[in-house]
């Protein structure tokens, strides 16, 4: 365990994450951050690895908005051990993708959040 993190900084990264604004979440991402969102690519276009800060907001402002739009995030379980921070979510959301109806798409989303500083959540 390499730094204790506060209750408060993990609701403050997850508060960021569900406003879906790129500066807020990125204002909580370290520089060298590595987000991995586990899954079928093929299917699900929001699945993949981004490596670095930018790489994450790019994410979040470009790609993210022009395959799905998130209506919220609905936390179940957060649990604060140290540095780690897993969370289980209700996150519904709707497809965005202009070829195909829109379609509801709700799932249970489940992360692990390590920080490395106060200022930084995962």
């Amino acid at each position: 365990m390499a730094y204790v993190v506060p209750r408060d900084v993990v609701e403050a990264f997850y508060r960021a994450y569900a406003s879906r604004d790129p500066i807020q979440i990125g204002a909580m991402l370290d520089d060298d951050i590595e987000w991995f969102v586990g899954g079928p690519t093929e299917v699900m276009q929001v699945c993949g690895i981004w490596r670095g800060k930018q790489a994450v907001i790019d994410r979040f402002s470009s790609f993210i908005p022009k395959v799905i739009q998130f209506k919220s995030l609905h936390i179940e379980t957060l649990l604060v051990d140290g540095d780690t921070a897993p969370c289980s979510a209700g996150l519904p959301a709707c497809t965005a993708r202009p070829a195909v109806k829109s379609a509801i798409v709700s799932r249970i989303w489940c992360a692990i959040a390590t920080a490395r500083s106060s200022t930084t959540a995962p």
